[in-house]
């Protein structure tokens, strides 16, 4: 009993030991492990990204990331090494910037770093902000480091193209500093605490989604980790980045510092870009930004400047999408506005006190003076005894320069001063001694032309007007009919004249006698009257018409002719063309000289009782006309004969015959097809030029043998020429198939009138091969053995009495 007891004790212990080792082995223990980031990447910022795991637990799953940052420090110590007295002042600068969470180190530190060539030019502190690290333009010295480091920050947030690294040296980054530092700054960088980018209750499954925008550009850590029992179970990256895209470039031309502009003036800001959204412009006063420009797709920009002087001024250029990561470009050094260091202002013209100026009322004049402003200037007409802010009239806005030029002629006679200011500060302002604005200086006016009783100008035409005068303002000019006066019979001839002549045209002025007056512009009561002359309406008598005259003249229709006259009259003439003495088209008007072309129409009457008659234009009773009528026909032409068809002629449809004809005339004629039964006069082409003419018979003519054709002259119906009777037979068709034929062809003629044709094959060699003749009224299919016929090209000819058509076969075995 003890044996077996102790037996199955140890069974039952042996069991139970196996079963719990098989039970603990095939139960893993819960694990999470990242594939995704696992360090070394380098993530653009702005942009969502997958995180990925794997883990072997039901529970949800948290993320998480943390990232690096400049520590803070209690003191101005690093690494043993105290800051030198020209960085502590910058210690403020720049915690004042960035935060007091920044402290610094001696240059010295650099010395530690292996890797000596990379260099940080960036770091995310604000969207944009770049920096650059240069060691006084020399190259590296690692065995003699006598030269120092300076660190120029571009207040821009830009920097020169291709040095936009974001390498981390030794865990430190380069902050910013200011020119002229003979030693840089060195910050420390520490991790921030892990921050979680998942829900509050995680997430389920083994994927989640990181949105990086407004991430600082640092090197970042990602953890996952169980919701439920987080320290336990989790898992961590290796170090990777966030680094900034640069996607653009945007380069400032102007301002771009040193620049001196005045208030109230327009300048351009000018710039670069390789951007497809717009751009803004933005103001430094100094101490604040603020945008003067919200948006605008060009590169230039006209900025009228309206704000206060100032010597810290600068221009930012950036892109308008928010977050977008194109560094913007801010001008290199500080500009000036400024109200113009100028104080002087002298009046040059008007300005004389010993000879007092007196300019005329209605002219024109130039005001000029010096300045040393830099600002354009406003210029006023002030009345003597007035001011500028009770009586003054702006006559020049925003002068730049120092002349202009003004027109006196609203201005109500009497005496006034110029007054020049700067448009930027009214107490630089500069005056003149009174000058006047009056009328007439005085003098004479003397009439030349016409001043004789014995001119007589025609109308129509156009003449000299001259005088003489000694005056200094212009004149108007009149005609004024004989007894009148200027108000109210005169008639303008010309206005505001300058010079002592001028043109006038007496078209459309009544015959009789008139004179010219010649008045002062500023003063009517200086003028002077030329003498009586006269307006006629005619300079001649007579007019001799030399073509057409003679006997005997026959123009034809749509032809062109000369027709010719003399006259003693110097206006134009008027021609007509007169059918039995009545006037049938005037075929010149206004016609200078003695000669015209008359284009005869087409369509003109033909008539033979034409005559010409050519008249003064001035006047209707000086007119000449033809010694003789003379005739318009339709044709020179009188006969019409045909050479094809002449009659008896068979013409099959569907294909082309010549007609001919001779003619004696130029003009083109018309072509008819005339039949019999049913009576038909039909055209079938209208104005054929030449003597032959090319007839494609329709298809679809009906078989007759009664046609004729008929021609005309174009311009004389009764110029015609006619066929004897022809027939046109239907068009006889041919099919042969198979084409190629092997042992046997089969010939299918369709020929509507059924007569007897005679079928016959060649060879290319033009021999006869195979014959036979066939009724087509009674039998239109014919089979023909060509088992025989060598393989090659063959016709087919068909004839009968009215007709030959030919098709080519081939023969192929």
């Amino acid at each position: 009993m003890e044996t077996f007891l102790y037996i199955f004790k140890r069974t039952l212990i042996a069991i139970f030991f196996a079963t719990s080792v098989t039970l603990m082995a095939q139960i893993p223990l819960p694990s999470i492990a990242l594939e995704q980031p696992v360090g070394g990447e380098q993530w653009t910022r702005g942009g969502t990204y997958l995180i990925s795991w794997m883990d072997n637990f039901n529970g949800n799953v948290d993320a998480l990331y943390k990232y690096k940052y400049a520590s803070p420090s209690s003191s101005h110590l690093e690494n043993g090494l105290i800051l030198h007295s020209e960085t502590d002042d910058l210690v403020t600068l720049i915690q004042t910037e960035f935060g007091t969470d920044y402290t610094f180190a001696d240059w010295n530190d650099l010395l530690t770093i292996a890797d000596v060539d990379t260099w940080t030019t960036g770091m995310g502190w604000s969207d944009g902000q770049s920096y650059w690290i240069t060691k006084d333009y020399l190259e590296w010295d690692t065995v003699n480091p006598t030269y120092h480091f300076v660190i120029k920050y571009y207040d821009h947030g830009g920097v020169s193209p291709g040095s936009a690294y974001f390498d981390d040296i030794d865990g430190k980054i380069w902050l910013g500093a200011w020119f002229g530092l003979s030693r840089p700054i060195l910050a420390r960088k520490t991790w921030t605490d892990y921050t979680a980018f998942t829900p509050g209750a995680g997430v389920t499954g083994t994927t989640t989604y990181w949105d990086t925008d407004g991430l600082p550009l640092t090197q970042y850590k990602i953890k996952v980790q169980s919701h439920n029992t987080p320290t336990m179970y989790y898992d961590e990256t290796g170090e990777f980045s966030l680094v900034y895209q640069q996607d653009g470039v945007i380069e400032l031309i102007q301002p771009n510092g040193g620049e001196v502009w005045a208030k109230g003036t327009t300048h351009k800001i000018s710039w670069t870009d390789n951007l497809d959204e717009p751009v803004k412009i933005e103001l430094y006063n100094g101490t604040t930004w603020s945008t003067i420009k919200a948006s605008t797709t060009a590169s230039t920009w006209d900025w009228p400047i309206t704000q206060d002087a100032g010597s810290l001024y600068k221009i930012r250029i950036s892109s308008t999408i928010s977050g977008a990561t194109t560094a913007p470009d801010i001008s290199a050094a500080t500009f000036t506005i400024t109200l113009g260091d100028g104080e002087d202002i002298e009046i040059i013209q008007p300005n004389d006190a010993i000879n007092p100026i007196i300019w005329a009322k209605n002219s024109s004049h130039l005001i000029s003076w010096n300045d040393n402003v830099v600002e354009p200037v406003n210029v006023y007409l002030v009345p003597s005894g007035g001011s500028v802010g009770v009586n003054g009239l702006e006559i020049g806005t925003a002068v730049i320069g120092s002349t202009m030029i003004y027109d006196f002629s609203t201005t109500i006679a009497g005496d006034y001063f110029i007054e020049v200011q700067s448009s930027l500060n009214p107490l630089v302002r500069g005056f003149g001694v009174d000058f006047t604005v009056g009328g007439s200086l005085s003098g004479t006016i003397d009439v030349i032309q016409p001043d004789d009783i014995a001119i007589k100008w025609w109308k129509k035409s156009t003449q000299l007007i001259s005088w003489n005068d000694n005056l200094t303002e212009n004149v108007n000019v009149y005609l004024v009919p004989m007894g009148g006066t200027v108000v109210p019979d005169g008639i303008i001839i010309d206005l505001d004249v300058s010079g002592t002549t001028t043109y006038f045209d007496f078209t459309g002025q009544a015959a009789g006698f008139y004179y010219v007056e010649v008045q002062s512009k500023l003063d009517p009561s200086i003028l002077n009257q030329g003498a009586l002359f006269e307006i006629t309406e005619s300079s001649g008598s007579e007019v001799v018409v030399i073509q057409p005259s003679i006997t005997g003249i026959e123009w034809q229709r749509g032809t062109s002719h000369l027709v010719s006259w003399t006259d003693d009259v110097i206006e134009p003439v008027d021609v007509w063309v007169q059918i039995g003495g009545v006037d049938a088209v005037q075929i010149g008007n206004d016609v200078v000289g003695s000669t015209l072309i008359w284009d005869i129409s087409p369509v003109q009457a033909i008539a033979s009782n034409y005559t010409v008659e050519v008249r003064s234009s001035l006047d209707a009773t000086v007119v000449g006309e033809s010694l003789n009528e003379f005739a318009i026909v339709g044709s020179t032409g009188t006969y019409i004969t045909l050479l094809q068809p002449v009659g008896g002629e068979v013409w099959s449809a569907n294909l082309s015959y010549y007609i001919s004809w001779e003619d004696d005339f130029l003009e083109g004629v018309n072509i008819y097809l005339d039949r019999v039964d049913p009576a038909e006069h039909t055209l079938i082409q209208a104005n054929a030029i030449g003597s032959t003419w090319v007839w494609a018979i329709p298809l679809v003519t009906p078989a007759d043998d009664d046609y004729s054709i008929y021609i005309e002259s174009v311009n004389d119906a009764a110029i015609f020429g006619e066929s004897g009777a022809f027939t046109i037979i239907p068009y006889v068709m041919l099919n042969a198939y198979p084409n190629p034929a092997n042992q046997s062809l089969t010939l299918q003629i369709n020929d509507p009138t059924g007569q007897q044709c005679q079928v016959s094959i060649y060879n290319r060699f033009n021999a006869e091969v195979y014959s036979t003749s066939v009724n087509t009224g009674v039998f239109n299919t014919l089979n023909i053995p060509t088992g025989d016929l060598p393989n090659g090209i063959y016709f087919i000819n068909v004839t009968s009495n009215t007709s030959n058509v030919s098709r080519k076969i081939i023969i192929n075995h």
